[in-house]
């Protein structure tokens, strides 16, 4: 009975310092992470209508999908950052991952040559959950999980017979150097804010010191 309660115990704890490392690893503020991946899904639709001004060459539909994709990758964050802040951090990887995933195979879908960014969309959420401490019986749900997942793209990547977005055109170009330009832009935002709760932890961890 005491070894369940223990281990009942440390499962609760292990969800806890998962739920803040999830906040804390570029999700520090679930509003910012929504309106921003919104942002993008924006950039994109503008970009689809400088392609009908003729500004990048050809019109390019599939804009409009990954627009709306990365807009509903957005709304997608709200709920399970939710589950974070609830101190679901197991919760909250496992869900991370596969929305993560599903986005990464419908990007692949209408994005052709894009195989290489998706895969690496596609692992940055898992890694960071085993870095930080994910317990091991489920790190091999979430192997499985990702196996799926990079098996989906890579079918998806050889067997789409729909009219992708090609690599070569303007439209192609000019949202590579968007995604470029914002992740720039989240990068050193979440260096920042890391470098802000780091501070804060050493002061936190200083004063406990003191009164104890």
């Amino acid at each position: 009975m005491n070894n369940h309660r223990e281990s009942r115990n440390e499962l609760n704890s292990r969800n806890e310092h998962l739920a803040k490392t999830f906040l804390a690893s570029g999700r520090y503020n679930p509003a910012f992470l929504a309106i921003f991946l919104a942002a993008i899904g924006i950039g994109f639709f503008v970009i689809y209508l400088l392609t009908v001004l003729g500004v990048f060459g050809q019109p390019a539909p599939q804009l409009i999908f990954i627009g709306i994709l990365t807009s509903l990758l957005a709304a997608a964050q709200i709920p399970i950052l939710s589950l974070a802040r609830r101190n679901r951090g197991i919760t909250a990887y496992m869900l991370g991952s596969i929305a993560v995933g599903v986005f990464a195979i419908l990007l692949t879908f209408f994005w052709q040559g894009i195989l290489p960014l998706a895969i690496l969309l596609t692992i940055i959420t898992p890694i960071a959950a085993v870095r930080a401490g994910l317990p091991g019986r489920y790190i091999l749900l979430l192997a499985v999980i990702l196996t799926a997942i990079i098996a989906g793209i890579y079918y998806v990547d050889r067997n789409t017979e729909f009219a992708r977005l090609q690599n070569s055109t303007p439209a192609a170009i000019a949202s590579f150097a968007f995604l470029i330009a914002t992740g720039l832009l989240l990068i050193t935002i979440t260096v920042i804010s890391g470098n802000k709760t780091l501070k804060h932890c050493k002061l936190s961890c200083s004063l406990r010191s003191s009164s104890s």
